[in-house]
């Protein structure tokens, strides 16, 4: 939620405006499922879902109540979030939703894909830097106007940034990513500076 706390601030910046529809990508293989037998299925998990984010208060984002109510708020509004979005798709395809909600479906996408070598760290193993090529067709049409996606390798996060480039220049995704970061920074710096936890 800090990652999506420090992107709904950069996307205030970068274009005025105070809310955001993020499509948001989950694992899928939540705690309340346990209890379905999965043995005959093949493929990948994952939960799609949208949510709407405040950033209205980002002009004050310097002072350090306004960016900790912010960083409050959003974890607030995630938490919320029943089944962390798991029955969202269900809800969309069984019922009406799909047709009044695809017209408005959001341009953004998140997806924080974890950390990727925690269990392997200590077992010999290593994420290889190796490229193996494109996992997508460049024929493929996006669904998003971003796609943005993050993960940890190696103690490092890594934040990656797929927009079409015919709607985009690269000068103008390097405004957002700056923003992002700056964000980003300030998030850490005002978690890290804390002497005893917040709750809300």
């Amino acid at each position: 939620s800090d990652l999506l706390a420090a992107l709904s601030l950069a996307l205030n910046r970068w274009t005025g405006n105070e809310t955001f529809k993020i499509s948001m990508e989950g694992h899928g293989r939540e705690e309340h499922l346990e209890h379905l037998d999965i043995s005959r299925t093949i493929g990948w998990f994952t939960s799609i879902y949208p949510v709407l984010v405040d950033a209205s208060f980002q002009d004050q984002a310097d002072d350090g109540e306004r960016l900790g109510y912010h960083i409050k708020r959003t974890k607030d509004m995630m938490r919320r979030i029943p089944h962390k979005g798991a029955g969202y798709g269900v809800l969309k395809y069984i019922s009406k939703l799909w047709e009044e909600t695809e017209s408005d479906s959001p341009e953004i996408s998140f997806n924080y894909l974890g950390q990727f070598d925690r269990e392997i760290r200590s077992s010999g193993f290593g994420v290889s830097p190796v490229k193996a090529g494109n996992e997508i067709s460049p024929d493929w049409e996006r669904p998003y106007t971003l796609d943005i996606s993050g993960s940890v390798s190696s103690e490092c996060l890594s934040m990656h940034v797929v927009y079409n480039r015919f709607q985009y220049q690269k000068e103008t995704i390097e405004v957002l990513t700056g923003h992002f970061h700056a964000f980003l920074k300030q998030i850490i710096t005002h978690c890290t500076g804390k002497e005893e936890r917040e709750w809300r």
